[in-house]
């Protein structure tokens, strides 16, 4: 049966193509190396100060974002790790060991699972800041919860349909830095899709493709609402501390979302409408750097409740000072 070849670094994002040398390239494979430990640290925090929070619905989705970040960080780390301990020889390899090839099929499916929950729940969130200044099913943090679980099996569902159309196979031969074709000195593996399945295959990806950067186009739609409902709020009479709170760093996050994912929604443009090849090559290496967008972009959702949320901040001194204590008690002993 004819198969087709797949470069499974690049499933998610544009494909760099064939003019390009599609590998992880160094600094970015440096940066996730030695960023994500230290984010999955912050993250930790995070979320501990978060579960402090979990009673009031903001932080419900913040809690779900978080943990989905860490998840992220890990199936993102661990790829770059086998990676980096490949061979001088072996860095441009698009092939893999069995195992490392078993590692990116499920990582990449987790991983997928929490880029399209993350790009999605931020609209929810946005929704519910919105209307809960008007409607209290909104400002239920039990409904909350319970969206936040549809959406995450409806984000697994789509990453899963896309993953399993993969199979893997033996090859013999494997592309060297130049783009040029050597044989291979042992067996290894890649990953193929059945020629019979590849217009179902490749439809599947274009919609895949298209609920990862759905949200993308809605964001500044969303901005838009925020900032009505702040108005709104404003001029309400009462106490809107919480609710101004709420809607503040909804506005924040959506801003920082649309600014990072921001490639994401150009980049295609660009790539179906420009012909020059340095341009075409310029625009693939920018898909390249998404993973850095989002990892800046998860670093500011900790800087933004830090900075807009007093009731962030005192949990967090909470926290800190009780991990103190335990410390303190640790080393008496």
């Amino acid at each position: 049966m004819n198969q087709t070849e797949r470069n499974i670094r690049w499933i998610s994002s544009e494909s760099p193509g064939l003019d390009w040398q599609s590998t992880v390239p160094n600094l970015i494979l440096k940066l996730n190396l030695f960023l994500l430990p230290v984010h999955f640290l912050l993250s930790l925090f995070h979320f501990k100060i978060l579960w402090c929070l979990r009673s009031q619905v903001i932080y419900i989705f913040h809690l779900s974002i978080c943990l989905t970040n860490l998840i992220y960080i890990l199936t993102s780390w661990y790829p770059a790790f086998l990676h980096f301990l490949r061979p001088v020889e072996e860095y441009c390899y698009r092939s893999y060991t069995y195992f490392e090839i078993t590692v990116q099929l499920i990582f990449g499916t987790i991983r997928d699972s929490t880029i399209i929950y993350s790009n999605w729940i931020i609209c929810y969130m946005a929704v519910y800041s919105g209307l809960g200044v008007f409607l209290e099913t909104f400002q239920s943090s039990k409904v909350a919860f319970w969206n936040c679980v549809v959406v995450m099996v409806l984000s697994v569902f789509g990453a899963i349909n896309l993953w399993t159309k993969h199979k893997i196979r033996e090859v013999t031969l494997d592309f060297g830095c130049e783009i040029s074709f050597i044989a291979l000195p042992e067996i290894r593996y890649a990953v193929v899709t059945p020629a019979d399945y590849d217009r179902m295959y490749l439809m599947v990806l274009n919609l895949i493709r298209g609920v990862i950067r759905g949200p993308c186009y809605l964001y500044p739609a969303v901005l838009g609402f925020l900032l009505i409902m702040l108005i709104v709020v404003m001029l309400k009479p009462g106490d809107r501390s919480q609710k101004t709170s709420s809607i503040v760093l909804s506005l924040c996050q959506t801003f920082t979302m649309l600014a990072c994912k921001l490639p994401d929604i150009l980049i295609p443009f660009l790539h179906n409408l420009v012909n020059e090849k340095s341009l075409r090559e310029t625009t693939a290496q920018i898909a390249a750097w998404s993973t850095v967008a989002i990892i800046i972009n998860q670093y500011l959702q900790i800087i933004i409740c830090i900075v807009v949320s007093a009731k962030y901040r005192e949990s967090g001194k909470m926290v800190f000072r009780r991990s103190e204590r335990v410390v303190g008690v640790g080393g008496l002993q």
